[in-house]
């Protein structure tokens, strides 16, 4: 079965796609899929080009951000992230009302960010992901889920104070050689799906607890191709949207409930889509952005319910 998954990484509710998607929608019209290009930081220590930064001096920096910037050369800021993605889901209950339902999934993590000469740079750290009730049903998202996002470097742009960052991808729960293109797997046995989790099941597992049928898991592949774009205000705050095209598989699942169809979509319009870099101090790691994010951050305003 093919999925959207509002994973803002991109995670949200699991459900089945009504809505195929396609990767150049993250796009300005005109604009061609580039192949991100490492810095030459990230060269010169060793490190992948696909963005992500996991191995293991990186795992082993204590705060999880390791010092590859302190070359001196340009200053760095420190900040907490939220990420904020808007997905619309069917209700199930075919006796429920019926319609489009909007669902909200907050990413949170912390960044080390440095920029020279209309270049941004930065790694980034997700710390934890939630998502809002819908139709009563919670997803809960595993510290081996958190801990299987790798550390990402991320390259873009800085000009006149406006941001762009990517477009970029993201893989949870599989490999693919060419992430922008290739298809994902239609099988959980692809040699192209992983246990990124460490559970001993494939892809990463996702927690569903239904009010009336109990709690249950599914563990799923995804890809999504993202691009951030927004604004530096003031106090060094960045504001802004993303656009993103997630793309899953449902590998399967331990309960029958779980392997029901319900469509879901990304919301069509990205000002759904928020996210927000606020600045902290060098001592922030990922346990104060979680225990301070109801204050940390500025309310969530003008997203519809």
């Amino acid at each position: 079965m093919r999925w959207t998954l509002a994973l803002g990484l991109v995670v949200g509710t699991v459900a089945s796609a009504g809505d195929d998607v396609d990767g150049s929608e993250v796009l300005p019209p005109g604009v061609v899929l580039p192949t991100q290009e490492p810095d030459e930081v990230v060269q010169r220590a060793g490190l992948p080009s696909d963005g992500s930064l996991d191995t293991p001096k990186a795992a082993n920096a204590p705060d999880g951000l390791p010092s590859l910037f302190h070359d001196g050369s340009v200053p760095e800021q420190r900040y907490a992230m939220r990420q904020t993605f808007t997905s619309q889901m069917k209700n199930p209950n075919p006796f429920g009302r019926g319609g489009w339902f909007n669902t909200h999934t907050n990413t949170y993590a912390v960044l080390r960010w440095r920029s020279r000469d209309g270049r941004l740079e930065y790694l980034e750290r997700t710390c934890g992901v939630d998502t809002e009730k819908v139709f009563g049903v919670e997803t809960i998202y595993t510290q081996a889920f958190v801990d299987a996002v790798p550390l990402r470097h991320r390259v873009g742009t800085l000009r006149d104070g406006d941001v762009g960052v990517g477009p970029y991808p993201q893989q949870f729960g599989v490999q693919l050689a060419d992430p922008f293109n290739d298809p994902l797997p239609t099988a959980g046995d692809d040699p192209h799906v992983v246990d990124a989790d460490k559970d001993g099941l494939p892809g990463v597992t996702v927690v569903i607890r239904h009010p009336l049928v109990g709690q249950g898991k599914v563990w799923i592949a995804q890809r999504s191709v993202a691009r951030l774009e927004g604004h530096v205000g003031d106090g060094k705050v960045v504001t802004g949207f993303i656009r993103t095209a997630p793309d899953m598989f449902k590998i399967d699942a331990d309960r029958w409930w779980l392997r029901a169809d319900t469509p879901q979509r990304p919301h069509p319009d990205a000002n759904q889509s928020p996210f927000v870099l606020v600045p902290v101090g060098d001592d922030v790691d990922c346990a104060a952005v979680l225990a301070a994010k109801d204050t940390m951050f500025p309310p969530l305003t003008g997203l519809e319910e």
